[in-house]
């Protein structure tokens, strides 16, 4: 019943039944074939992160928000790029494949936003900060 309700009538995410799957995590695995679709076809990058984690949340595959967060710190602008360094940070070494993106945030000139993601690249890699 709750998968069924993840996408509306007129083929949008429910963000209810969404937020549920990703609060019941594992116990909804069930949801992961509709999760993976709904990934492939939805156009808001806000509501593809929320899909990816969703997916992180149930089947503890990390690669799609991964893949969504760093195409934010390429293309984003500079707080959607401190957001999406917060949360790779959160992943730690499920986030490795975004050390190149992250890597690239380091030569701003913007010091907060060098900052963030040299805290994010020493979480990734297991370094306390220096």
């Amino acid at each position: 019943m709750l998968v069924g309700r993840l996408e509306t009538v007129r083929g949008a995410t429910d963000p209810a039944a969404l937020d549920l799957v990703t609060r019941l995590g594992p116990a909804a695995k069930g949801a992961l074939p509709l999760l993976r679709r709904l990934l492939a076809k939805e156009e808001d990058r806000a509501v593809r992160e929320e899909i990816a984690f969703a997916i992180l949340e149930t089947a503890g595959d990390s690669r799609p928000l991964v893949e969504i967060l760093t195409q934010r710190l390429k293309r984003g602008e500079r707080q959607e790029k401190i957001v999406a360094l917060n949360r790779l940070a959160g992943l730690e070494r499920a986030a490795r494949s975004a050390l190149p993106a992250i890597e690239a945030c380091m030569r701003t000139d913007d010091a907060y936003l060098r900052q963030t993601a040299e805290d994010a690249l020493n979480k990734i890699l297991g370094r306390s900060r220096q």
